[in-house]
């Protein structure tokens, strides 16, 4: 068995290296990333952009929505969901929204890409 000879500040480089600079990104560079990381990523016209970590408050507001929204839309054919979901707006633009609303739950652009 061979024993890995590269450093993790090796590796580091590497990637910083090879990564797309900011304003670059394509949708299948974000979709990489973030099928790859544990972390909130939006990304628009070719930038990345980090979020922040909800909070414990945030989670709670969020659940209580996300019931009041699912209870409305469910018996109307639809659906609401939590995040983390990525969502295509357009052509660029990806979001994580806290929470997502359908009117009709097997809507077409419904996928578990985005």
């Amino acid at each position: 068995m061979a024993t890995a000879t590269t450093t993790q500040e090796q590796a580091d480089a590497l990637l910083l290296d090879i990564r797309p600079p900011q304003g670059h990104w394509t949708e299948k560079d974000y979709l990489w990333l973030t099928d790859s990381c544990n972390r909130f990523v939006e990304f628009t016209n070719g930038y990345i952009e980090p979020l922040c970590y909800p909070t414990d408050t945030h989670q709670r507001v969020l659940g209580n929505l996300v019931h009041l929204l699912d209870d409305h839309f469910r018996p109307r054919g639809g659906v609401a969901l939590f995040a983390v979901l990525r969502v295509r707006l357009c052509a660029g633009k990806l979001r994580e929204p806290d929470l997502l609303a359908l009117l009709n739950a097997n809507d077409e652009r419904r996928t578990n890409r985005y």
